[in-house]
């Protein structure tokens, strides 16, 4: 078979992949913040300031990330085009352990999501995971 054809193949195959990232539905998101709202007592590290910086993943990410008084704070973001990201805490990176928090826009440059009483001795890293697809975008480590 001729180049053309594998290369037009493996660019549908990629479309579709991330395509799908799309298709999620928004109920989720919803569901999930009434099952994960709960207190947690907070030690130091809740009330001091931390920061990192991503790193791409599987997918391109990069920009500046601030945890402070109950937030995350997202500077300079960009990412590769995925409609279905959201911002977790994660303790490095396992999105199974992790906390999910709101949607992420991959193409807007400052953004700040609610930790929602999260423990944040449990979590060393910001990720960024496209749901759909199952792939982790990428992660700031945060100190």
């Amino acid at each position: 078979m001729k180049p053309a054809y594998w290369i037009a193949a493996a660019s549908f195959t990629t479309a579709l992949i991330l395509g799908g990232c799309g298709n999620q539905e928004k109920e989720e998101k919803h569901e999930h913040h009434k099952t994960e709202q709960h207190n947690h007592q907070h030690s130091d590290r809740a009330h001091k300031t931390l920061t990192g910086e991503f790193k791409s993943g599987e997918e391109h990410v990069e920009g500046n990330v601030k945890i402070e008084h109950g937030k995350i704070m997202l500077t300079d973001f960009k990412s590769a085009k995925g409609p279905d990201l959201y911002v977790y805490l994660t303790k490095d990176g396992n999105i199974k352990e992790g906390k999910q928090l709101e949607m992420v826009d991959y193409n807007k440059p400052d953004q700040t999501f609610d930790i929602q009483g999260a423990d944040l001795d449990k979590y060393n890293k910001v990720t960024i995971y496209c749901k759909k697809a199952h792939v982790i975008f990428g992660a700031a480590k945060v100190k």
